[in-house]
Formats: C-alpha cells, sequence, structure tokens
C-alpha cells in the first residue's frame, strides 16, 4: 500500500512539473498581437501589429479568417474568429424602456497570433472576400524602436536601436570571441568558459599519457609475475 502512494504522489509529481512547464512556456512565448476595428462594409482599421509575449488566441470557427504568409505567399498559419455586430443590454430597471438589442456597424478584434520569424504578410478574410492586408516589416522594424530579432534577422537598415544579446547564439556586430565567445566562439585549441576562451589540452595528450601508464601497468604486472613465478 506504501508502495502504490509512492508511485501515485512521484506521478502526480512529473505531471505538475509537466503542467507547469507548458503554461510557462503559453506566457512566455513570442506571439503576434492585432489589434483594431472591423466594420460591417468589411473595411478594417488596424490601430497596432507588434510582438509581445503571451497566449495565442483560439482561432478554430467564425466567419472571418486571418492568415500569415511566408515571403512566397504561403500560407504559414491560418485560423477562424467570429465578430457580433449587436449587444444585448442588460435587463431595464422599473420604469425604463425595454430594448432588445444594440446594433453597432463595428466591432473591436484583438487577435494573439502565434510567432513566426519568417511570416512576412497578413490577411484577414470574410468568406472568400479578403478585407485586409498587411505587410508585417512595415509595423515592427520602424524607426526609433527596438528592433526585435524579427528584423534583425531579415537585415533591415531602419536606424533604429539594435541592442546585442550575449548569449542568443548569433554573433552580432560589437561581438566578438574575446567579449562573447558564447556566441563567437572560440579559436581552435580553445573553449568557451563562463564566456571566456580558456585553451585546452589537446585529447592526443591524454592519449599518450593512458598509454603510458598501461605500459607502465604492463611492466609492474610482468615484472611480478617473472620475480614470484607460480609453483
Amino acid at each position: 500500500m506504501i508502495k502504490k502512494s509512492i508511485f501515485v504522489l512521484i506521478g502526480l509529481i512529473i505531471e505538475f512539473i509537466i503542467l507547469s512547464k507548458f503554461v510557462y512556456s503559453q506566457f512566455e512565448e513570442n506571439i503576434f498581437v492585432f489589434d483594431g476595428f472591423v466594420f460591417e462594409n468589411d473595411t478594417v482599421l488596424l490601430n497596432s501589429f507588434y510582438i509581445s509575449q503571451g497566449p495565442t488566441t483560439f482561432l478554430t470557427a467564425g466567419e472571418y479568417r486571418v492568415r500569415l504568409l511566408a515571403k512566397n505567399y504561403s500560407i504559414i498559419f491560418e485560423g477562424l474568429f467570429d465578430l457580433k455586430f449587436i449587444a444585448y443590454p442588460d435587463a431595464p430597471l422599473e420604469g425604463e424602456l425595454k430594448i432588445k438589442y444594440i446594433k453597432f456597424n463595428q466591432s473591436r478584434v484583438h487577435l494573439r497570433l502565434p510567432y513566426y520569424a519568417d511570416a512576412e504578410y497578413l490577411e484577414i478574410f470574410h468568406y472568400t472576400k479578403k478585407i485586409f492586408f498587411l505587410k508585417i516589416p512595415d509595423k515592427i522594424c520602424i524607426p526609433d524602436k527596438i528592433c526585435p530579432e524579427y528584423c534583425r534577422i531579415r537585415n533591415i537598415d531602419i536606424d533604429c536601436v539594435k541592442p546585442t544579446i550575449c548569449g542568443n547564439r548569433i554573433c552580432e556586430t560589437g561581438e566578438t570571441q574575446e567579449n562573447c565567445c558564447k556566441d563567437c566562439g572560440c579559436p581552435s585549441g580553445y573553449n568557451c568558459i563562463e564566456n571566456k576562451c580558456v585553451k585546452t589540452t589537446s585529447p592526443l595528450i591524454y592519449l599518450i599519457f593512458v598509454l603510458i601508464f598501461a605500459i607502465l601497468v604492463a611492466i609492474v604486472i610482468l615484472q611480478s609475475k617473472k620475480f614470484h613465478p607460480q609453483s
């Protein structure tokens, strides 16, 4: 009974760790955020489009379709969402006029889309009619902003601040083997230890030491057998 309880406890701990990692990754991963208005006449007003972190929106059903496209216009991501242009007010107070519903000509849209570094365009459709098109770098890579990795991998020169990050596995401008071997590596015969290039001993030397030690051990054994022959 005790052993069974221990196994159950271990299983619960493992499930908790897996669930914690999943939840943590949901809030730490990069996402694209689309914020704007869609009008009943199928026009779209964009407020902002940017890169953030957090969970994505569930886009599984509706008459509107959003797509992320690569530079060759191949579809990277596609999702469905719905909009409401009617609001149903709360029940009126005593003496107030009862209103069944309020009709609007626009609806607010806030989509949290999965991040893809190779996403170049965004499209929105109402059924099969395209109602919105966005070239993503035009909103992400703009002057006077910190350039995200999305812009740096495209080599977009927009005169914005480009901070180098030692440890992101990319040897960027200003980084060298001396000040960031984590990204730029080390010369042959050196290893990056605590972000410093440290000279390492050649494996051949270790092999030579092992062979010498093995030869000495063999000599000692042979000499031992020579002076102490078996009776």
